[in-house]
């Protein structure tokens, strides 16, 4: 009787041995997920850390940020507009706040929106790609816009609205042109070279348009 007792088990034992594999517990799933997340976190933490300590950027003086802004300004002078773009922007990041300094970064980054260089003897853009050449335009209207909220005098706001409002135009808005003229404009109402570039603009749109359409909405 013991002996066929251990002859079955013997024989469980058999088939067990060659039967598929156990299927591991859901436990020991669970221990595997919780020990990957406290890896994670640590990884993460001393990410923070390393990053934390790294040390912030030099800030730029005032002295050097003017240095930096005349620099770029002549660059632009002479044509190298791209080439004077990182002068510009290390002159915003200095605790100086002036007007000019976002206004000529603005008109900077719209004008090497459209500088030609050359490649292999052939003229081509400086820019790399129609994407960047956006990407500067809206950063160029942003700067634009802030300049135009910075400006404490009268002729300086109006000088950035007709800034404005050749970029809006070369660029295809001219509804957004004849708002900024008209706001330059209204800021200095005695200065007929304004009213006179209003008009001059007015008149163009509405010769494109053709008589008798309304094409961009401008006001007749």
């Amino acid at each position: 009787m013991s002996g066929k007792r251990r002859s079955a088990r013997a024989e469980r034992g058999a088939r067990g041995a060659g039967g598929p594999a156990a299927r591991p517990r859901r436990g020991s799933r669970r221990v595997t997920l919780a020990i990957a997340g406290v890896i994670a976190l640590a990884l993460v933490a001393l990410a923070w850390r390393f990053l934390a300590r790294r040390p912030a950027p030099p800030v730029v003086s005032p002295e050097s940020a003017w240095a930096e802004y005349r620099a770029g300004v002549a660059l632009g002078e002479r044509g190298r507009h791209l080439e004077g773009l990182p002068h510009l922007r290390r002159a915003l990041e200095s605790p100086v706040d002036f007007w000019a300094f976002h206004a000529d970064y603005g008109t900077a980054l719209f004008n090497a929106s459209f500088e030609i260089g050359s490649r292999a003897g052939a003229p081509c853009a400086v820019t790399r790609s129609s994407w960047e050449r956006i990407a500067m335009i809206r950063e160029a209207m942003s700067q634009l816009e802030i300049a135009a909220q910075m400006a404490p005098e009268p002729r300086e706001r109006a000088l950035v609205e007709i800034r404005r409002a050749d970029l809006a135009r070369t660029w295809g808005l001219p509804l957004d042109a004849l708002v900024a003229y008209r706001r330059a404009e209204s800021i200095l109402p005695g200065r007929p070279d304004l009213a006179r570039r209003t008009d001059e603009f007015l008149t163009l749109l509405r010769s494109a348009e053709g008589p008798g359409t309304t094409g961009t909405g401008a006001p007749r």
